[in-house]
């Protein structure tokens, strides 16, 4: 896996998605509790030098560093996707965080599909 992934995957997603993956195989209505969690897995990470910063801010520094082969509109794709979560998390209803949270996995696949054949060249 291409070293930008490993990062943004890390980084990023694996808070989120840890998060996200247990509450989907609990399989009950997640609750404010819940909700707090998801909020915080995407509005209280870390970056490379320890400081808080929300997903979107480590998202941009990411983004700023992105292979120069990946097209700008899967960038684009995946960013519409970070920013739904995001203001799902923010807003009352637990059921559509959850869901807004795990589109992140398949937005990140898309990346990585795109950066699997520049890997090999």
């Amino acid at each position: 896996m291409h070293a930008w992934l490993r990062r943004l995957r890390h980084d990023l997603l694996k808070p989120a998605l840890w998060v996200a993956r247990d509450l989907r195989e609990v399989g009950r209505a997640p609750t404010p509790a819940d909700r707090e969690a998801l909020r915080q897995s995407l509005l209280d990470l870390r970056d490379e030098r320890g400081a808080p910063v929300t997903a979107p801010v480590l998202w941009a520094a990411l983004r700023a560093s992105a292979p120069a082969d990946l097209p700008p509109a899967a960038l684009d794709r995946f960013e519409r996707v970070l920013l739904a979560a995001v203001t799902a998390v923010e807003g009352p209803a637990a059921p559509a965080a959850l869901t807004a949270v795990l589109r992140l996995e398949p937005a990140f696949d898309e990346l990585a599909q795109l950066l699997e054949p520049l890997c090999r060249k």
